[in-house]
This record gives structure tokens, sequence and C-alpha cells, in this order.
């Protein structure tokens, strides 16, 4: 990969504001360790605590400008420079190469036919920035005697990638997010690559360039997980399928066959999992518009206050469902999960149905079938159940910013819609098309 330095620090002539004492500026860190270290804000109470914990980030950056680390150069220079560490360290480099696609960015190209299931990516553990790796670096002192690096591996992470001078190769999205500043007050911090130029925008760098691209890899034994960066494997895009990567411990080794059949030019994608499009958000930093496995939470519980609670709790309870839990909504078919039917028809039953299930001699095989579509508890229960969802879902998407107009029309005009706005509308047609049949017990 090479060792020469990358970056240089930018400290004068850049906009820098007057110089910060290190007593001043540690002042404001600890503020901020403490402000976010308190009990957490009483409900309602949440937007005021982030103002003003924005606002002492805002101060300390405002303080630190011109002081980041910058990087020499573009990403683009250093591709060929990448491909070419990647085959010295015994990875494939045959088959593709890293291209520019658009709205998408970058990704891996095709430069020949690549059939479906074929093993045309793998990378050797030696270039992988694994927790395992920093304890033997630079990082190893501050590890060996800090408890949040040895209980976070993610953390550790961060700040092995910020110490780093090959971190270059790994660096792709960027998205905000709020960085630890604890670590600053260890007296082995100073001992750190980082020391001179530790900046809340570089680390914010960091922590976006490691959260959207960490995965959990065998350990070397391979008796335990640990988290790891994966150069070149992770410029991939993602698309809808199934995971295609795994770890080959026999040749230490991460491996990548094909989600498809590709054609020479076209760009190669991998399978990222099943996340949300909220959890693409937060943990990738980006949305996907097709997402076959976006979903929306949302939060339902049988009352305490209720007359039948005693009943509708015990019911659950025999099918291991929570009598208050968080469920989701799905844009695909079926639209609720298996144990979110079990828990709307408990909560739609009446008395005399929550005694069938909970006296006699077929209860207990009754408890089975609640989440089955093929076994109902009554008409007059599924019809409640779907109507009480189709409310709660109206009630959802009137909490997000659009016209009355826009409302009127979301049956029929969906294309109008963001993906959630689909995932409630799904819940609305299978209330006018109930999908279950009547069977006798």
């Amino acid at each position: 990969m090479g060792k020469k330095s990358r970056v240089k620090t930018q400290k004068s002539g850049t906009g820098a504001t007057a110089a910060v004492t290190p007593k001043e500026m540690m002042n404001l860190i600890s503020e901020l360790l403490q402000k976010c270290s308190s009990a957490a804000p009483s409900p309602g109470k949440e937007w005021e605590e982030y103002v003003q914990i924005r606002a002492l980030v805002e101060k300390i950056r405002k303080k630190q400008k011109g002081m980041s680390v910058s990087f020499e150069g573009t990403r683009e220079e250093f591709f060929s420079e990448l491909m070419a560490w990647a085959a010295e360290c015994g990875a494939s480099c045959d088959g593709f190469e890293i291209s520019n696609f658009a709205d998408e960015g970058y990704g891996l190209k095709a430069t020949r036919d690549i059939k479906a299931e074929e093993l045309f990516l793998w990378i050797p553990r030696k270039m992988l920035m694994t927790v395992e790796s920093a304890k033997n670096s630079v990082l190893g002192q501050l590890y060996s005697q800090d408890r949040i690096l040895q209980a976070m591996g993610n953390v550790t992470l961060y700040n092995f990638f910020f110490c780093s001078s090959e971190a270059l190769f790994f660096f792709s999205r960027e998205v905000q997010l709020r960085s630890r500043v604890d670590l600053l007050t260890h007296p082995n911090a100073s001992k750190l690559p980082l020391k001179d130029a530790f900046t809340f925008d570089d680390y914010r760098w960091a922590v976006s360039s490691v959260m959207t691209r960490q995965n959990q890899i065998p350990t070397t034994d391979g008796s335990r997980v640990t988290l790891a960066l994966i150069p070149l494997w992770d410029m991939c895009n993602h698309t809808n399928g199934l995971i295609t990567t795994g770890y080959n411990l026999e040749d230490d080794r991460c491996e990548c066959v094909a989600l498809k059949d590709y054609k020479e030019a076209e760009q190669i994608y991998i399978f990222y999992g099943t996340r949300s499009n909220a959890e693409f958000v937060i943990h990738n930093g980006f949305f996907f518009e097709d997402n076959a496995h976006d979903r929306v939470k949302i939060k339902l519980g049988v009352s305490k206050s209720e007359r039948l609670y005693a009943m509708k709790a015990e019911v659950l309870a025999r099918a291991g469902i929570p009598a208050s839990s968080i469920f989701a909504l799905h844009c695909s078919e079926p639209p609720i999960s298996a144990q979110l039917l079990a828990f709307l028809r408990v909560f739609c039953m009446t008395e005399e149905e929550l005694r069938d299930y909970l006296v006699g001699d077929h209860a207990i095989n009754k408890i089975f079938t609640l989440g089955n579509t093929e076994f109902p508890v009554s008409w007059e229960n599924e019809i409640k159940l779907w109507t009480f969802l189709e409310t709660r879902a109206a009630l959802l998407l009137k909490t997000y910013k659009t016209s009355s107009e826009v409302l009127e029309r979301w049956q029929t005009i969906s294309e109008l819609f963001t993906h959630k706005c689909l995932i409630l509308r799904n819940i609305h047609i299978a209330t006018q098309q109930p999908k279950f049949s009547i069977n006798c017990m």
C-alpha cells in the first residue's frame, strides 16, 4: 500500500480562529462529556437536550477551525495503488475495476462476464483493519488500559482508523454522527498520532466511515466474532437479494460470490442485509428506493386499565408475546408478521374468545394457531383487527408532513409517496381483502 504520509495538518492561513489553550478546549470537552453522560431527559425534553449538546459541539468546532486533517489529492488518484496493494496481498483483482456510477457513487464494474454464484472476490485477513489488529498497533497501550475501547469494538475501530496513515484507502461516504469525546482525557491519548489534530470534524469523519462499512468476521482462532473493515469489497453497492459473502477460515479470507449473472461493464452489487430504509440511513448513509425489506415500526400494547387485561396478557404470555412491544409494518407481502397477527387477534378478542384460548382440552393447541392466517379466531375478530390496524396506520401516516390532497389520494396514486407510505397502503388493502379462510375447528 505504501507508507508515505498522505495527510497534512492545516493550522494557519486557513481561516483558523485565535489560538485556543488546551485547558479551555478540555473544559469544553468535559462539559460535553458531562452532558452526554447525564441521565436521559424526560419525555418531551429530548429536543431541548439535543439543542444544548449541538450548541456545545458547534462551539468546539468553531474553536477547532483550521486544525483538521486534510488529505492531499483525490480518491481516484489512489485507486490504482489500492488495486496494486490488493494484488500484492493476495486478493482477487481480476474481473472488475473501481468505477464511478453517478448517483450511486463509486462501485465495482465487471471487466468480463461473471456467472451467478461465481467466486469473484476474496480479501485476505492481512488487508483488514480489525479490533484484533488494533490491539497490536500504536493504539495497543491505550486499548489495554481503557475500558471503553475494550467493551466497544466500534470505538476501537474509529480510533484505529483515524490513527492509521493508510486510512485513505478505506473511506468513501460520510454522514454526520455524534462522536465520543471521553478518550481525549486519557493520559495515553497524548502518545497517539492524532494528538495534535484530534478535532470533532476529523473524528466524525472516522466514525461515519467506520459505521457505514464495519462488518463482523471470525477472530483468527475462530472462537468468536470481531469487527473489521474490508477494503475493496466494501466498494460494492447494495441491491435486493441474498447474502453472498462469507469468511473462509481455512484460507483465512473474506469471500464473495456473484449475486447474479453480470455482463461486462455492468455494476456488481451485493446485498447488505434485511435493513429498513431508516436503518440504512443511520448505519449506511443512504436510502434505497426499491428496498424489499423496508418497514415502519409501530408500538402496540394492551392497556393495563382494560377490563380484560389479565386474560389477554395471559394468552399472549402463553404464546410467548409481550403485552406491549414494538412491531413492524412491512412493505412486502404479508404486511405483518405472524407474531403481530397473533398479538392483534388477542388484542381484539372478546371475553368468550379469550376463555376458549385459556381453558378447555384444545386451549393449548389453539395458542399455536394464533399467528397462522389459515386459522382465524372468528370473522368478526379478523375484521376488527384489520380495521384497528388500518386506523393506527392512518394515524401514523398523518404524522408525516404532506398535503391533505395527497392524503386523500394515497390509495390510488402510490407513486407520489415515499416507500413508507406504500407500507401503510398495504395495511389498507388488507382490510379490504382479508386473506384468510374459515376452517372448522
